[in-house]
């Protein structure tokens, strides 16, 4: 994940997401997926907790970290 001076346009403490659909890979890093692959997801429920621009984000079992930078959301680990 970079590393950002830019203060997030959001504040997502204590949020929780669910998400069904597709996902678009867009850039590459996760194993045996190349960039702007697309597949279905499975619903998931996303629990969130932010100090400043860091997110500690946990995916039904899986643990991932994210952090904010201005408007975008950058993702590690996990799946």
């Amino acid at each position: 994940m970079p590393s950002c001076n830019d203060a997030p346009t959001v504040d997502l403490n204590d949020t929780v997401w669910f998400n069904e659909g597709t996902v678009t890979v867009l850039t590459a890093g996760c194993a045996d997926v190349e960039a702007e692959t697309i597949f279905q997801s499975c619903p998931e429920n996303w629990a969130l907790t932010q100090d400043g621009n860091d997110l500690d984000i946990v995916v039904d079992e899986y643990r991932v970290n994210g952090r904010l930078c201005g408007d975008k959301l950058y993702l590690e680990g996990g799946w």
